[in-house]
């Protein structure tokens, strides 16, 4: 089941009920692909922009904290994709490299990809229901 740019919208006690009833309609070995948003990220990304609070509700997460949730749902997470995973570089790379040569905030971007620590704006999440 793919559920992109829903889930991050309820509070937890519905996200939960949310999960649950996805949980009930899901066979048996069944895989739930959704999007996760990085509650740090996020924060530095709104204050970079000067939005003192969201403009609409999205639940965000740490890895610990998303992981935690989905087993408390019943699912097993067997994986998570970070997505611009080198965020605030890569903001940078784009925000005044590609100013300069395009070319280059390309190539830069897609090098810190490969070679920087993880600080995605956010996951695709693939978890599993036993």
């Amino acid at each position: 089941m793919l559920c992109c740019k829903l889930t991050r919208h309820f509070a937890r006690d519905d996200r939960l009920a949310l999960l649950a009833e996805i949980r009930r309609v899901l066979q048996p070995g069944g895989h739930l692909f959704l999007d996760v948003v990085n509650a740090p990220a996020n924060r530095w990304l709104h204050a970079k922009w000067g939005v003192q609070e969201p403009w609409i509700d999205d639940y965000g997460f740490t890895e610990a904290t998303f992981r935690a949730e989905m087993r408390e749902a019943g699912f097993r997470v067997a994986t998570m994709y970070p997505v611009h995973p080198a965020l605030p570089l890569q903001y940078y790379t784009w925000t005044y490299l590609w100013r300069l040569s395009p070319w280059a905030a390309q190539v830069v971007s897609r090098a810190l990809v490969v070679v920087t620590p993880r600080a995605p704006l956010e996951w695709m999440a693939l978890c599993a229901c036993p």
